[in-house]
Order: structure tokens, then C-alpha cells, then sequence
């Protein structure tokens, strides 16, 4: 059945996806199927996935983080031109080291994410990490500091939102989505 797609247990049809297409490609989270005839209905099929083929969002964001690092800070696809960050925690739980590649924007001196997990109704686990161990290390570029990270609060959460709106536009749908206060956190130098 050309045009189906096989995503994270569901199907859907070429037209359901829209513009959202291309994003799932870029994630490699989309798979094109393959027709199955079984008692004169069509079944879509998944088709085999490659070893090298990533399939999951951790895979996903290894390959950013691979790529971040051999290109001192600069990837491409959805992320080429837009700035990014390496984002170090020590998880709330378990206590192991966590690294997330975030967008993120300068104000001054210091730079700022966004826990908008893409607009989800509930907050990334990066974001518990750093409320439980605020004190993280930051790859920007080529280099790689400590740093304290700070939760916004108004005024300034809303500004500084709006700036990464002004970089990347899909955070503003974020933020009507999520059904929540996305929160902005603030990255700062320790000297």
C-alpha cells in the first residue's frame, strides 16, 4: 500500500502526515511499508530495518551529539543553521551522567533552553535532573564548561520564550500544545 508509514505502533496514511513528513525522516522514526495480500486485504508491512538504522529517539539524539562534536557545535537537518548546546546532567534518580543536545539562544553572557519536549503535556526528565543537580556542564561549539542552571520566572520566562520563538518558529506551537508553562532555563558560567 504505497503511502502508509509504520510510526512507533500506529500507521498512517501519506495524507495524515502532511508536513510533518519530513520531520519523521529526519528522526528516522518513520518507516516506509511494504505490502502484505492476506485473504484479499492489504496489510501494510514494516520493511526490515538496518543495523545502522536509528529507530529511537536516544539513537537520535546520539547521532546530533556524534555530530556535534565532530563539527565543533554545527549539525544539519532539522537543526542546520540553529544554535545547540550539549547539555550535561546528572540524573535525579539514578545518578548517572545524562547528555541532551537542546536549541538554544545567548542572552548576554549566558544561554538559554527551552523544557518543551516538543510540547508534550508533561516536562523532559533533563529538566528534573537539573532542578535536582543545577550545577551542569555545557558543550557550545568547541568548548565545554560549567555551569548553574536557573529556572525563569516572569517577566523574563516570557521573553526570553519569545526569543527562541524568533529562532525557531515550531516553539510557539509548542507552547499551545503542551498545555502547560513551558519552562526557561538559564545557563550561566560558573567562573
Amino acid at each position: 500500500m504505497p503511502g502508509t508509514f509504520y510510526t512507533e505502533n500506529c500507521w498512517l496514511r501519506a495524507e495524515q502526515l502532511a508536513n510533518r513528513q519530513e520531520n519523521y525522516y529526519n528522526r528516522c522514526w518513520l518507516k516506509p511499508v511494504t505490502s502484505l495480500l492476506v485473504t484479499g486485504i492489504v496489510y501494510p508491512k514494516p520493511y526490515e530495518q538496518k543495523e545502522n538504522q536509528m529507530s529511537t529517539p536516544n539513537n537520535w539524539n546520539q547521532a546530533i551529539i556524534d555530530e556535534f562534536r565532530a563539527n565543533a557545535g554545527q549539525v544539519g537537518g532539522h537543526f542546520a543553521g540553529k544554535t545547540l548546546l550539549l547539555l550535561h546532567t546528572t540524573g535525579a534518580k539514578s545518578g548517572q551522567e545524562r547528555i541532551n543536545p537542546l536549541a538554544c539562544v545567548a542572552d548576554g553572557e549566558r544561554l538559554v533552553i527551552i523544557a518543551s519536549k516538543s510540547g508534550a503535556p508533561s516536562h523532559p526528565d533533563w529538566y528534573y535532573n537539573l532542578l535536582a543537580h543545577p550545577t551542569v556542564t555545557v558543550e557550545f561549539g568547541a568548548e565545554q564548561f560549567q555551569a548553574q542552571a536557573s529556572v525563569a520566572v516572569e517577566p523574563e520566562r516570557s521573553r526570553l520564550y519569545a526569543r527562541m520563538v524568533a529562532m525557531m518558529p515550531i516553539f510557539a506551537e509548542y507552547e499551545r500544545k503542551a498545555g502547560r508553562v513551558i519552562p526557561v532555563i538559564v545557563l550561566s558560567r560558573v567562573s
